[in-house]
This record gives structure tokens, C-alpha cells and sequence, in this order.
């Protein structure tokens, strides 16, 4: 499958996302979001707790995705699943970046450009992480509020997504 238009139902609509769980997240829709190659973009705000995200080149049935985690300490984290349980996670990077507005309540624009096994990530149009990882080659993609040790919310705006 896949999507010709590159856009998605809830472009410029506003999204919370809340969990006291860890690995809750929302798709862009049901089933119908197949993107291998492209630019997904969100603006968020933690209003609570830790870590916002994106989810992309995830499958909804089998759990399996990668999680771009951005924390309000300024962590940056990208987790590999292979399933729901939370058991087979691997961390493909991790760093601090100055580039993330710390602190509840403050607006950060993330985003992710997947082209093969080329991932980069970006907070606020710099560039934080480029990741080489081909375990997943296309699926949804979606937002995630994590709870590391507080239960979470975060607010998501301004979405945007286009297929290269």
C-alpha cells in the first residue's frame, strides 16, 4: 500500500496524548498510514511527566516501531520495538541536545526524515541524531506521550507529513 497524497487525517488539528504507561501511543489512523520514505513533522508541548515522541514505520498488530523520544530534561532517544511487551527494545542513540526548549509547557517542533535505512532527527531545524537501522522499512506513524516515572501529557499541533 501507501499513501500518494503524503498527508494525514489530522494535519493541523491539535492532539493530547496522556498515559501513565509507558508504551501508549495514538497512529496517525486506523490502518490506512503506510510511509516508508518521508518527512513527518509535530509541534509538542509536555504539559506533564517526561518524554514526548514519534512513532514512525510502526505496526500497529505486532508492536513493532521506532520511537523518537524527546524528554523536557533534553534527552533524545531513539528506541527500536519489536513488540508491545516492552521487552525487546533496543536503544539505536541517545544524546542531549541544546536544541530542546527544556521544561514543562514549552513548544518544541520535532521531526524525522526517513529515506532507507537513513534516519535523521531534528529538533527545532537542527539536526540532533542520524541513525543507519533497516530492521523496519515502512508503517504508521503516530505520537506518543512517555511516562518514564510521572504520568504524561502532551499536546501536538501543526502536524505535518510528506513522502520523499
Amino acid at each position: 500500500g501507501g499513501s500518494a497524497t503524503g498527508t494525514c487525517a489530522f494535519t493541523g488539528n491539535t492532539y493530547h496524548v496522556s498515559t501513565p504507561r509507558t508504551h501508549f501511543f495514538v497512529t496517525c489512523s486506523s490502518n490506512a498510514s503506510d510511509f516508508s520514505n518521508f518527512v513527518f513533522e509535530a509541534q509538542m508541548q509536555i504539559i506533564n511527566g517526561d518524554c514526548a515522541g514519534l512513532i514512525f514505520r510502526a505496526n500497529s498488530t505486532t508492536g513493532k516501531l521506532y520511537l523518537f523520544q524527546v524528554c523536557q530534561n533534553g534527552a533524545v532517544r531513539l528506541y527500536l520495538y519489536m513488540d508491545y511487551s516492552g521487552n525487546h527494545v533496543t536503544t539505536l542513540a541517545t544524546t542531549s541536545s541544546s536544541a530542546v526548549v527544556t521544561g514543562l509547557n514549552q513548544t518544541n517542533v520535532l521531526a524525522v526524515i526517513a529515506r532507507g535505512k537513513t534516519l535523521d532527527f531534528y529538533v527545532n531545524k537542527n539536526k540532533s541524531m542520524s541513525v543507519n537501522d533497516s530492521t523496519l522499512t515502512h508503517g504508521q506513524i503516530g505520537f506518543v506521550a512517555s511516562a518514564a516515572s510521572n504520568p504524561t501529557e502532551v499536546i501536538y499541533s501543526n502536524t505535518r507529513v510528506w513522502t520523499l
